[in-house]
């Protein structure tokens, strides 16, 4: 659908109260969980039927909260919306849940990890400590919203300053992130906290817009965290919340969530209704209106982080740590648009890589877009023993089941993008080395529309599943745009195999690292076995003809060399150019990035945009005050 701003809040609300209602358990008063329960709430004190407004003062009579974070900051809204439609005990329990989650919310921190929990804790710290006149509360959450801007916006080390949080970019989380500071820009009653949120929320803003790719209708990569069709693209929270405050029309398919059963995605619009939104006017002028070709890079800083796992204990498999700690530290973050596509990477994964897209790209199929037809998302995932996108699997690394709602990344990314170019290398988590019968690399693309050509080897590909026993260049033609994936497997690796295939409503080209009897590995070996692709995205701005195209990657070659005995060097070769991406595997550190020699390490920003608001926003630093 195209959203309609002048009903585009009405349909924010009909569309959470109808998922709500499918899973709201009446004997229980319980929506899924307390948050979803509350956003449930909200549509029912929105609703003209009496009857709605008498089930949610008994909801909001009978729920309790013990999070510290989404669902106070959630409750304080709801406390300030509807004073008049609220009875006296539903009010008289959402003040004791705001009080009882204090001490809870006082002890929340941001660790260069998690972004949204420890706002919403910041938040409901300063609103509810001045509600109940605690100061004590109140300037604990001043300090440390001040705490998590400096953090941000100021750490230097020798050879970096940091310009992006942790938890960047994400098309659900950076709306939540939204959302709570637009709470705090609202009701905040200490001028300076105030004015804090609000230059905090207007220049996340200024992020989102950047990322904006009118032309698709998508927002660019790459994504600290993505659900299923936050990866793909066509809905996601990012999507409602900047439809709504930008009143704008776009493009939005509402079955999404349901077809990745991720039911929170439609629930939480709810919230988004109710909330005002403080948009800079830059940011819709960046938004709607920057030109192309627009390229930037960014710095970020992470904490280390472990893998999730499993252990038995008293015949019960309980959640769990992981004993092995992955690198922490500096990453960047690449992303270049033009008026056709957008291609974005991240240079190291975001904690422990769960839902993390190092690796996505967007790209329209028409002139103008109504249908997901009309783009096409994709990105990777590196995956254990058949798992696979748009399905339930059992992931081997974690030992437990992952519903449908996203595909766990199993590998570890590591990406060196230079504008249109990437060097993708993925290292198999090592806590899958156990009883592994198949690793797998996938290029996922969404598949509602076919290609317009796919070429494997200069052999037009129609038929699948395709499989092939070497490494050829593979090339696609869609619309305007033109893409090479050239496979390019670790020495270690003797067969070469791949399998284009189509499951559902994605396609995927799957390179092997292994795939036979189940066998044990050490982790060391698995780390070895890193490997992944070159890439190279163009349009026919600059290829008239497709075989114009194709001759000009005929000429490419990448090669995967080891280096000092435990080094992996990548080089990708073509039309006079060398780009060299050299990897630790088993330190995770980037030893070397350079595009003919020269030395692409960032130390703050870059961009390169003929637009002087984009600039400006880049090079001062995003956050910068």
């Amino acid at each position: 659908m195209i959203t309609n701003p002048q009903n585009f809040r009405q349909w924010l609300l009909d569309s959470a109260k109808k998922e709500a209602e499918r899973y709201y358990d009446a004997d229980q008063m319980l929506c899924l969980i307390p948050r979803e329960t509350i956003w449930y709430a909200i549509t029912l004190l929105e609703s003209s039927e009496a009857s709605d407004v008498a089930l949610a003062n008994k909801i909001l009579a009978h729920t309790q909260v013990d999070d510290g974070t989404h669902s106070p900051a959630t409750l304080f809204v709801l406390l300030q919306r509807y004073p008049h439609l609220l009875s006296a005990s539903a009010k008289n329990n959402i003040l004791n849940n705001l009080k009882s989650n204090l001490p809870i919310s006082a002890t929340v921190r941001y660790s260069d990890g998690n972004v949204n929990h420890p706002l919403a804790a910041f938040v409901h710290l300063i609103c509810a400590g001045e509600l109940f006149e605690m100061p004590a509360y109140s300037e604990l959450g001043h300090r440390l919203l001040q705490d998590f801007h400096r953090t941000i916006s100021a750490r230097r080390h020798k050879h970096h300053l940091q310009a992006e949080m942790a938890e960047y970019n994400s098309p659900t989380y950076t709306a939540l992130d939204l959302w709570f500071f637009a709470i705090a820009a609202e009701f905040v009653q200490n001028q300076q906290a105030r004015a804090l949120a609000l230059f905090l929320e207007q220049r996340l803003w200024l992020n989102v817009a950047l990322h904006w790719h009118a032309p698709s209708q998508q927002f660019a990569g790459p994504f600290s965290r993505a659900y299923a069709e936050d990866s793909a693209g066509g809905f996601s929270a990012l999507h409602c919340t900047f439809a709504f405050a930008m009143q704008q029309p776009i493009f939005l398919d509402a079955d999404l969530p349901r077809r990745f059963a991720h039911p929170s995605a439609l629930i939480e619009n709810a919230l988004i209704a109710i909330l005002n939104f403080h948009v800079p006017e830059a940011a819709k002028e960046i938004a709607l209106s920057k030109s192309y070709p627009t390229a930037f890079r960014m710095t970020t800083y992470c904490e280390q982080y472990h893998e999730n796992s499993t252990r038995q204990e008293n015949q019960r498999s309980l959640s769990c740590f992981d004993d092995q700690v992955y690198a922490g530290g500096w990453g960047d973050l690449t992303t270049c648009m033009t008026a056709e596509y957008c291609l974005g990477t991240a240079s190291r994964p975001y904690v422990n890589g769960g839902q993390n897209d190092v690796f996505s790209l967007r790209y329209r199929r028409a002139e103008h877009i109504s249908s997901l037809q009309d783009f096409r998302g994709m990105y990777s995932r590196l995956v254990f023993n058949g798992g696979a996108v748009g399905q339930d699997n059992f992931c081997h690394t974690v030992g437990g089941d992952i519903d449908s709602s996203y595909l766990y990344e199993e590998g570890r990314g590591f990406v060196f993008q230079h504008k249109n170019l990437a060097l993708v290398n993925y290292i198999p988590k090592p806590q899958g080395n156990t009883n592994v019968a198949e690793i797998r690399i996938d290029l996922i693309f969404s598949y509602h529309a076919p290609f317009d050509q796919l070429l494997v080897g200069g052999s037009n590909i129609t038929e699948f599943p395709h499989e092939f026993n070497h490494t050829p260049q593979i090339i696609i033609q869609d619309f305007r745009t033109l893409i090479a994936v050239l496979p390019s497997f670790a020495k270690g690796i003797k067969e070469h195999r791949g399998r284009i295939w189509i499951n559902g409503d994605h396609l995927m080209i799957s390179l092997y690292l292994y795939k036979g009897k189940k066998r044990n590995f050490t982790r060391e070996h698995l780390s070895s076995l890193c490997c992944g692709f070159a890439f190279c995205v163009e349009s026919t701005d600059h290829f008239a003809a497709h075989d114009d195209f194709a001759r000009f990657i005929s000429a490419a070659a990448v090669s995967t060399n080891l280096v000092d005995k435990r080094l992996q060097k990548t080089t990708l070769k073509f039309d006079g150019n060398e780009m060299v991406f050299v990897l630790d595997p088993f330190s995770e550190r980037i030893a070397q990035r350079t595009w003919n020699e020269t030395d692409l390490a960032l130390f703050h920003t870059d961009v390169e945009s003929r637009d002087k608001q984009v600039c400006d926003y880049v090079l001062n630093g995003p956050y910068v005050r």
